[in-house]
């Protein structure tokens, strides 16, 4: 599909980047950490997602969180972050009743890339990690 044919699929506003403009795999990091002092008062030390070649706002961040825990972490979306390169600060709820002192987030990314088929989605691995400390 061209990126018209895409936006004519799921309406206005659905912007994607110029397929021809994106020749390389997508790429991601993560970087930072964040300290917890009480469940709502956290210290943040530039958690943040950077990423180049991201090709659609509907694309997805994928989270891994160990322990798993039900931590709440974002974006999720790409749907707020600048297309196709950027960053984005990060951040993390905790859930009621946290198992852990101590957390690792990495994540992860799809984009899409033009085949002689359409388009073909594919998942980036980010590099880096962020660690969540709670300090209460």
């Amino acid at each position: 599909m061209t990126p018209e044919e895409v936006e004519k699929l799921f309406g206005g506003g659905y912007k994607t980047v110029a397929y021809s403009q994106l020749t390389k795999p997508a790429t991601c990091s993560i970087q930072g950490s964040i300290n917890f002092f009480t469940p709502n008062t956290a210290e943040n030390f530039g958690p943040k997602i950077s990423y180049t070649g991201i090709d659609s706002p509907a694309r997805q961040i994928k989270w891994k969180i160990v322990p798993a825990d039900g931590l709440r972490v974002g974006p999720n979306l790409d749907a707020e972050l600048k297309l196709p390169d950027g960053e984005s600060p990060v951040s993390v709820t905790l859930p009621s009743s946290p198992v852990s002192k101590n957390y690792t987030l990495t994540a992860s990314m799809t984009y899409g890339r033009m085949v002689s088929q359409g388009i073909s989605v594919y998942e980036a691995n980010c590099s880096g990690q962020i660690k969540v400390k709670l300090s209460y």
